[in-house]
């Protein structure tokens, strides 16, 4: 895999802009506050005289401070008018970063610690809720784990769009889109509607690209099946949508 990034200029012009923002919480505003957390576990931990239970609320603090930096790099990774794909594809592949999903992984192993300290030495008031913070992310990792069997990515052919790696599996022919677009119910999201109706939500970390440019280059070849044979080939692909918003605009 060969990843490569192309700013789509017209396409974005032209676009809707919704905020590239993977989450509506104001960052500043989620590290404060995860942050005064982590200092009452860093606390707990130090002034804890059972080991065992020291080692619980360490590894809760090192699960809130994973988290965090996971979502930050989404944030900052997602460039505006910007698309992720690969070059080297037989088809034209939006690829996620493997950065954060790396850390929400081991921050979702380092989740399921305080739990099993907590069963293994008696659930008190202080254990049952670590042990629901553990059984979450036992889920999470569950969740991840499943997610493994798809390639991850959004694949664009002469036949459709399938792939990516969440919670639903996209396998869609041309005529079963009805229309692609961006929402922004809890941060930016491209939704992908269906015929007759339905519709699928696709969260950007599993994209890699701003679904501002996304959705506009998907309704393209959508609305242009003679042009559908362009997909092929990535990159060319991707400057014919460009080229065609520049004439649209001039």
């Amino acid at each position: 895999m060969s990843a490569a990034t192309m700013r789509l200029a017209s396409v974005e012009r032209a676009s809707t802009r919704v905020p590239v923002r993977t989450t509506p919480v104001n960052p500043v505003v989620a590290v404060v506050f995860l942050g005064a957390i982590v200092l009452i576990f860093a606390a707990l931990a130090i002034f804890n005289v059972y080991p065992s239970a020291r080692f619980a609320f360490i590894a809760a603090a090192v699960f809130l401070m994973l988290f965090p930096v996971g979502v930050g790099l989404l944030n900052t990774r997602l460039k505006p008018g910007v698309v992720r794909f690969d070059e080297n594809a037989a088809s034209l592949r939006f690829i996620p970063q493997a950065a954060a999903p790396v850390l929400f992984f081991a921050a979702a192993l380092v989740g399921l610690v305080p739990g099993i300290v907590a069963l293994v030495n008696g659930l008190d008031a202080i254990g049952r809720g670590l042990a629901v913070i553990s059984a979450l992310c036992l889920v999470w990792v569950l969740q991840q784990l499943w997610a493994l069997r798809l390639p991850a990515g959004l694949v664009l052919d002469e036949h459709g769009i399938r792939g990516v790696r969440g919670s639903k599996a996209v396998d869609l022919s041309w005529d079963d889109l009805a229309k692609a677009e961006v929402t922004a119910p809890k941060g930016i999201r491209l939704t992908l509607h269906l015929r007759p109706a339905g519709s699928v939500v696709i969260e950007p970390q599993y994209i890699g690209s701003d679904p501002n440019v996304l959705a506009p280059v998907i309704n393209f070849f959508r609305e242009h099946p003679q042009h559908r044979a362009a997909l092929a080939t990535p990159r060319a692909a991707l400057e014919l949508v460009e080229a065609h918003a520049s004439a649209r605009a001039d």
